[in-house]
């Protein structure tokens, strides 16, 4: 709070006074928003977030951020050889976790038997609970506990089957503090709902393609966010997911919520009710995410340019 209100009083006493057309801010999604509310209707905007480089605001735009953010669908119909190479992404991700960065130093543990595992008919994948809790916008949740509560309170009531999947990061050093406290508050929920025999906590960091060789086809995937969804709906399972995400909603992808009362109407819903995911929004998804050169996995994106730039500038050093 401290931190913010001098942000605040910067941007009100100092800022508003030197002679600027644009301004750079970096991650917008942090305390640095603060900067992105104020300047959002004077100045041009230039901003740098996942899933893309840096990128260009317009004036008035405040309301628009996080779809300004999103990667839009491409109109373009892929041809066979993009298809073919997002479809070995998405099977790369699946058995090579560490292909996204952030996954990169996780460790996993050897799969557990869980028992009669193909009569759960839901898995829900949390979390980090205290990073970047409202980063692409707001559906009705204050944050990830507060969504994760809401979704098994509901599944309780309904007497339903559910596998809950902590996520790899609760236990990757590299994290530190952030995972400390993540595993704590799932140990909080779990301690919650541990005495529900239909509920079934996955705790220790396991392989998503391993867990997704046992369950039921039918299970309902859930999921408020993430890089999961490329691989439940590569293989075919039907998944429930918030609008706040990081792609737009005219991909077919997910059965999307953007309030709590949207979200109880799919989770009254039965399999046959829910939709699949469009495989053709998928891997266009897919092709626009990581093989956009302009994109955060491009190699026009601001931070292998920097790296490149830095490399070049310690050898001539």
């Amino acid at each position: 709070f401290f931190k913010a209100g001098i942000m605040i009083t910067s941007a009100e006493y100092y800022y508003k006074n030197k002679n600027f057309d644009c301004i750079y801010i970096d991650h917008c999604g942090y305390l640095n928003g603060i900067f992105y509310s104020y300047f959002a209707k004077k100045k041009l905007i230039y901003t740098n977030n996942y899933p893309k480089s840096i990128f260009l605001t317009h004036k008035k735009s405040y309301e628009t951020y996080e779809e300004n953010l999103r990667i839009k669908k491409n109109r373009k119909k892929i041809n066979k050889k993009t298809l073919s190479k997002s479809k070995g992404l998405v099977n790369k991700l699946i058995n090579k976790p560490e292909t996204i960065p952030w996954l990169a130093y996780a460790k996993f543990n050897k799969f557990k038997k869980i028992q009669n595992i193909q009569d759960y008919e839901y898995v829900i994948y949390t979390h980090s609970f205290t990073d970047g809790q409202l980063w692409l916008g707001n559906d009705g949740f204050e944050n990830s506990y507060d969504w994760l509560d809401f979704t098994l309170k509901i599944l309780d009531k309904k007497n339903k089957k559910a596998l809950i999947k902590c996520h790899p990061n609760y236990f990757n050093k590299v994290f530190g503090y952030t995972a400390e406290w993540d595993k704590k508050i799932f140990q909080d929920i779990y301690s919650k709902y541990k005495n529900n025999k239909n509920f079934y906590f996955i705790k220790e960091p396991v392989l998503n393609s391993q867990l997704m060789q046992k369950i039921n086809k039918k299970c309902i995937a859930i999921t408020h966010h993430g890089n999961v969804i490329f691989e439940l709906a590569h293989l075919n399972f039907k998944i429930i997911a918030s609008k706040a995400i990081f792609f737009s909603h005219d991909h077919k992808i997910t059965n999307a919520w953007s309030n709590p009362d949207q979200y109880l109407k799919l989770l009254n819903k039965s399999y046959n009710e829910l939709t699949g995911a469009k495989k053709e929004d998928l891997y266009n998804l897919v092709n626009n995410l990581f093989f956009n050169d302009k994109g955060f996995y491009g190699k026009n994106t601001i931070n292998f340019v920097a790296e490149k730039h830095l490399s070049e500038k310690s050898k001539k050093q």
